[in-house]
């Protein structure tokens, strides 16, 4: 389908799926930002997404040690600093690709309006989010779904618009690590600037962001 003339350009919005899920895997959220009139950027990375392939067929798995659930929920783990550079480092990547597709004569030349250019991430997703936006200017508001922050944003925070939406976490509230990350969370929060927004929505869990909540519900499976 042809880019709407309905708007000339139209703001950009980043998807980030986190960990083993795909893109894919937010095609609800995608459409329906989609409806609104963004475009919306989902990506996969190769080496660090579950799976990739690539225009020509080829099928590259993602190797362990760019699994970042190989740190088995240690926070203070190296591997989980080292994949984050990686992932905001891929995003850097894809914003690039976004303004040469935005200055060239395709079907998005001229389309897109990257002065008005956010992200949201899911999980480990959602951490890149906050991150990317922190270290790019090109960056102007940041939405982590259920991610637990990593990097320089926890110490630094971040100085534009941000929302953190989270699962209900109310039973985990016993364990210190569990503590720490909502402590995080909220010290990041009450640094934003005017436009932040913090919600829980109760009896969500992991996943009740992505597909899997309507994909396993009573009403898809009949």
């Amino acid at each position: 389908a042809a880019v709407s003339p309905e708007q000339r350009p139209y703001p950009v919005v980043l998807l980030r799926a986190g960990g083993s899920a795909l893109t894919t895997d937010f095609t609800t959220l995608a459409e329906d930002l989609a409806s609104h009139g963004y475009v919306v950027v989902g990506f996969d990375a190769p080496y660090r997404s579950f799976v990739v392939v690539l225009p020509d067929g080829r099928v590259v798995s993602r190797s362990p040690a760019y699994n970042v659930e190989n740190a088995n929920g240690n926070l203070a783990d190296p591997v989980v600093g080292k994949l984050l550079a990686m992932w905001t480092s891929d995003t850097r990547f894809v914003v690039d690709q976004l303004q040469r597709l935005n200055d060239s004569s395709g079907t998005f030349g001229g389309r897109m309006d990257l002065q008005r250019l956010g992200i949201f991430g899911h999980s480990f997703g959602g951490a890149t989010a906050l991150q990317f936006c922190h270290e790019d200017a090109r960056c102007k508001a940041a939405l982590d779904l259920d991610g637990i922050p990593f990097g320089s944003v926890i110490r630094e925070g971040l100085s534009k618009p941000g929302m953190f939406l989270l699962s209900d976490h109310s039973r985990e509230m016993a364990d210190p690590e569990s503590r720490q990350v909502l402590a995080e969370i909220q010290s990041i929060f009450d640094r934003l600037p005017a436009g932040r927004r913090y919600l829980t929505i109760r009896s969500a869990n992991h996943f009740s962001f992505s597909d899997q909540i309507l994909l396993n519900s009573p009403a898809a499976l009949n």
